[in-house]
């Protein structure tokens, strides 16, 4: 099956290059593209797409924006958020209004591919160092915080799971990697989001790396 990717940019370059990256591939295609935010409502008004990437930073209506107003749709679609202007601030908005990924634009071809692969497959499109970062962001807060949450036990199997996680591997990949079936991946992501109270993926991963140490020792 094919993802249908709607491109929302306002630099030209971004709006030539991406489609060829994607046309290489057989899985993602490149259905729309759009200067503004603003633009990319008036095109969702008479057409379909799996997914928006979305530039952050655009005249008239920006990125942020465009996500707040897509997740107010009955059946919204995915929305990875991308800038070339990488900042804690900013990651940190798109993942908390709901983008299923936040990627750099400067990443090669190969890179993006697949973090949009990811996020249509129901994994976590953040990079190594971006999830390193929200967990410094998070520690200083999680210190000064009496009630600093304690590592619940986890198995062999399931801190496996969390790092593959932490990494943005999809159930799929975990599954194939553990030799586990899909359903058994998905069951056990179930248990581990109630047991660490995690809101997604990305909440899981950071909560995860935040008290790894504890299992290590």
């Amino acid at each position: 099956m094919t993802t249908k990717l709607l491109l929302v940019d306002d630099d030209p370059t971004i709006l030539e290059s991406f489609p060829t990256y994607f046309a290489t591939t057989q899985d993602l295609e490149v259905v729309g593209t759009a200067t503004t935010g603003r633009k990319a409502l008036h095109w969702l008004e008479s057409n379909i797409c799996d997914l928006i990437l979305s530039d952050v930073y655009m005249p008239d209506i920006d990125g942020i924006d465009l996500l707040q107003l897509i997740r107010k749709h009955d059946h919204p679609p995915l929305f990875v958020s991308m800038t070339a202007f990488d900042t804690d601030e900013t990651m940190l908005r798109c993942l908390s209004l709901g983008a299923v990924g936040y990627i750099i634009k400067g990443q090669e071809p190969e890179t993006i591919i697949h973090s949009i692969r990811v996020a249509t497959h129901g994994g976590t499109s953040l990079s190594p160092d971006c999830l390193s970062r929200l967990v410094k962001i998070r520690t200083p807060d999680e210190d000064l915080d009496s009630s600093k949450p304690v590592a619940p036990s986890l198995s062999h199997r399931e801190q496996v799971i969390l790092s593959l996680i932490s990494e943005g591997k999809t159930n799929r990949e975990i599954g194939e990697s553990l030799r586990l079936a899909e359903i058994t991946v998905r069951t056990v992501i179930s248990h581990l989001f109630w047991r660490f109270s995690a809101r997604n993926r990305v909440d899981l991963a950071v909560k995860y790396q935040s008290v790894k140490d504890s299992y290590q020792r």
